[in-house]
């Protein structure tokens, strides 16, 4: 064989074991190489908490005390203090709204306890048609009270019902809650299933009139 022939055969000899030796090394790194990471999921949001039960009426009026007695010192509430959002079973509304008057003032302004905040809103006209109606709930029985004495009632008559709902709660006071109701201030509770009203004494609990006939 002569050199030359010799030397390409070696140089092919090398190339090969260069080749193979690549080959082998290529296989080592892919078998222990780090295993692919799982990519890593966003943790879930918080899920958003459920709304409050809301307050009694004389809580709301209790909270609001502090705006109440800055917009005038004899302050009192008028015509209806009502619950105007979310209402439970036991008498509990996330947003209160009322009248305010003056007497000092000869003036009105509407008031609203709403999520745990109470705002007094000025300039309700006209004042003299409320001023006439003003009342106070203080020393009056609670709305949950009030949403208890109703369930009893409607036990008591064979009208309370596995679907029965508590439809609204208010404290009214006027001409027509006294002709209606038989007492002025007095709460209506309304009620579906079976639809229909309930005005009770504010003072004793007492059913004073009714629209089932009872």
């Amino acid at each position: 064989m002569t050199v030359h022939k010799r030397n390409r055969a070696l140089r092919t000899r090398a190339f090969t074991w260069v080749a193979f030796a690549l080959l082998v090394f290529g296989l080592a790194c892919r078998i222990f190489q780090s295993p692919a990471t799982t990519p890593t999921r966003a943790p879930a949001s918080t899920p958003t908490p459920p709304p409050a039960e809301g307050m009694t009426l004389q809580e709301a009026w209790q909270l609001a005390s502090p705006q109440v007695r800055a917009w005038a010192a004899d302050a009192q509430l008028s015509e209806e203090w009502t619950c105007n959002g979310a209402l439970s079973p036991d008498g509990r509304c996330n947003f209160w709204r009322g009248v305010l008057v003056s007497a000092a003032q000869q003036a009105a302004a509407e008031l609203e306890v709403k999520d745990g905040q109470a705002a007094v809103i000025p300039g309700v006209s006209p004042a003299k048609r409320y001023l006439e109606a003003a009342f106070s709930p203080e020393g009056m029985l609670d709305s949950p009270e009030i949403a208890q004495r109703a369930w009893q009632w409607l036990e008591a008559n064979g009208l309370k019902r596995s679907d029965a709902e508590l439809r609204g709660v208010a404290l009214r006071s006027s001409p027509a809650t006294e002709k209606e109701c038989k007492v002025s201030p007095a709460y209506y509770i309304q009620l579906a299933t079976p639809q229909g009203r309930l005005c009770l004494d504010p003072r004793d609990g007492r059913v004073t009139s009714n629209t089932y006939g009872k």
